[in-house]
């Protein structure tokens, strides 16, 4: 697990990475959250990477993980490089989007506003032009709180808006558009990062890496 998130209605997101090949837990999610009970599941790929990581790079997102305001300077030194090879490489995990840095907000201390999600589901065919296209219908209506998060037939966006009744025309809006399957809006309490997985993997492919370069 990688993201609990509490909605009101007693409505809880979970965000589970799964392996590449290990599709086949997803078959066995269902009972392992009994007595849940799973309203809809969501499916998604993460868009290949173009990047080769190094383990300069596991590196820097393990010391981002502890401290993401951590200085350029900071991290070259705890990683024993230089500060230009630390900017570099952060430069190229950023172009990525390995890396990408927002300011959080707690939905409960947001006064006279609301913070909400949206899942979009897309059609197997979507084209880029849908996914614009919701992207405007949003931006026009409501404050992305956060870019888009796009995985294979399946979009995210976090939303602040003022009135609750405005979330409604929205969502038929986005829902009307060629393309769009259906989506859903979900309305946040609290949330929780679950890292221990995260750099359980940084530790894996960090080690990997330096048995590699001993063996050569």
């Amino acid at each position: 697990m990688v993201l609990e998130v509490e909605g009101i209605g007693g409505i809880s997101l979970i965000a589970i990475a799964i392996r590449k090949n290990d599709e086949v837990k997803i078959e066995l999610l269902t009972e392992a959250l009994k007595p849940a009970l799973i309203q809809n599941l969501f499916v998604g790929q993460s868009s290949p990477l173009k990047l080769r990581l190094r383990k300069t790079d596991f590196k820097i997102l393990k010391c981002l993980l502890s401290d993401p305001r951590m200085e350029i300077s900071e991290i070259a030194k705890r990683i024993s490089v230089s500060s230009k090879t630390a900017g570099d490489r952060l430069s190229k995990l950023k172009e990525n989007r390995i890396v990408m840095f927002n300011v959080a907000t707690d939905p409960v201390n947001m006064k006279g506003y609301i913070r909400c999600g949206m899942l979009v589901r897309l059609d197997t065919n979507a084209s880029q032009k849908t996914i614009r296209l919701v992207q405007e219908v949003l931006e026009s209506q409501f404050i992305i709180a956060l870019p888009m998060i796009h995985q294979e037939n399946v979009s995210s966006f976090q939303l602040v808006v003022n009135s609750i009744f405005e979330i409604d025309p929205a969502l038929k809006k986005v829902e009307s558009l060629d393309g769009v399957k259906s989506a859903e809006v979900f309305i946040p309490q609290r949330g929780r990062m679950h890292q221990d997985w995260i750099l359980r993997e940084i530790d894996e492919n960090i080690n990997a890496n330096e048995k590699h370069h001993n063996i050569l």
